[in-house]
């Protein structure tokens, strides 16, 4: 197999531990990554690459990330031939060159994708019994990282499961096929919610995923291709929060470590840290820690009241609260500023639902079904209050 690894130009420890704990490799190339100062999003959104309101949810970072792997994608378009993408983070089974192929030899025909890794710090969900029941996956990343070595000689028999949903992208190879059709679909690069129903049930017990990172962009499309992941994994990483060089232009997905927070203290920062102060309230809201993720929205709302994504994260931590009143005139600010926020009419229409204001809220559902007829949640939400109300 051969590997293309995507490295900054400046991580040159990170390509040499690579080349040492995976010099077992037949193959490997790197790709340089591409740097925060080589991009332009205005450009990028004449091009079609992105929208124009990309960084209200997404790092620069991720940005140069996913354009990373696009290049790659449009490599295996242009030779006809599959392409085994990696972060430069990833270890490798001993056996991942010969086992990796048997792999793809027992995919159909029209396969677009398999993961042979994802990271260990959350859930992973396959299609088991395929229509049937699925399989939520969940992992000990800690003594994970304490037995890389023990990992990587391991015999290991895996077999290719219909993918639903991985966080990371640690390493997969993409057919001809499948990079045509995840670059139709993931492009333009756009901040939504993502929706994992099955994510409700299991830690962080969240139906919904901000669109934070690449990963995420694959995820909203996943169930909906012919993608498949390596179960066990051929492939595992450390996912060093702190060490990732996403955060500051490309390679590796990236949840960003945090900073305890001690009672109602709110970090005191400058209009121009606002992305790095959001990505710390994403942490702390994947983390449930509400009460402080909601007092760091509250001043990036401060900073700039326009921020949409803020105050759309404002709202919905207000309702995990049940401070339902308050989540309600947040979400009515929001839709002042930008009235066909979907996902906030939705999530208004439900909060209408819980306080028994029901025709207001079959009013929300049925304005955001207005904007997008294909939107599942509020289709399914408006389904049910109409039933209950039968």
């Amino acid at each position: 197999m051969h590997v293309h690894v995507i490295n900054l130009d400046r991580s040159t420890d990170r390509l040499a531990q690579f080349k040492a704990v995976n010099s077992h490799l037949a193959e490997v190339t790197r790709l340089p990554a591409i740097e925060e100062d080589r991009i332009d999003i205005s450009s990028l959104t004449q091009n079609g690459l992105v929208q124009g309101d990309i960084l209200s949810m997404y790092p620069i970072g991720a940005v140069c990330y996913a354009l990373s792997n696009l290049s790659l994608w449009n490599k295996t378009i242009e030779t006809g031939r599959p392409v085994t993408i990696a972060d430069d983070d990833a270890i490798f089974n001993l056996r991942f060159d010969g086992t990796a192929a048997e792999v793809i030899s027992s995919l159909p025909p029209d396969w677009d994708l398999i993961l042979w890794g994802f990271n260990f710090d959350l859930f992973m969900i396959f299609d088991m019994l395929p229509g049937v029941s699925p399989c939520v996956c969940q992992f000990d990343q800690d003594k994970m990282r304490l037995n890389t070595r023990a990992f990587q000689e391991l015999s290991i028999f895996p077999r290719a499961q219909k993918l639903i949903w991985a966080f990371g992208m640690t390493s997969y190879t993409v057919s001809p096929k499948g990079a045509q059709t995840l670059r139709s679909r993931c492009f333009p690069l756009r901040p939504m919610l993502v929706p994992c129903p099955e994510g409700a049930r299991t830690p962080p017990h969240s139906p919904n995923f901000r669109n934070v990172g690449f990963d995420n962009t694959l995820n909203s499309i996943y169930r909906h291709v012919n993608a498949f992941v390596c179960v066990p994994p051929l492939v595992i990483s450390t996912n060093e929060h702190v060490k990732s060089s996403v955060q500051v232009g490309g390679s590796g997905a990236v949840r960003p470590e945090v900073k305890p927070l001690t009672g109602n203290e709110v970090p005191t920062v400058k209009p121009d840290e606002i992305q790095v102060l959001s990505s710390q309230a994403f942490e702390l809201h994947k983390q449930q820690r509400f009460t402080e993720a909601l007092a760091v929205f509250d001043k990036i709302v401060a900073l700039e009241p326009k921020a949409v994504e803020a105050h759309y994260n404002r709202a919905t931590i207000l309702g995990d609260l049940n401070r339902l009143d308050e989540a309600l005139a947040a979400y009515d600010q929001l839709l002042v500023l930008k009235p066909d926020f979907v996902f906030a009419l939705n999530n208004r229409g439900w909060i209408l639902q819980k306080v028994q204001r029901y025709q207001e809220a079959l009013a929300s559902y049925e304005k955001a079904l207005a904007i997008d007829p294909n939107y599942v949640a509020a289709k399914s939400n408006r389904d049910s209050l109409l039933r209950a109300k039968k």
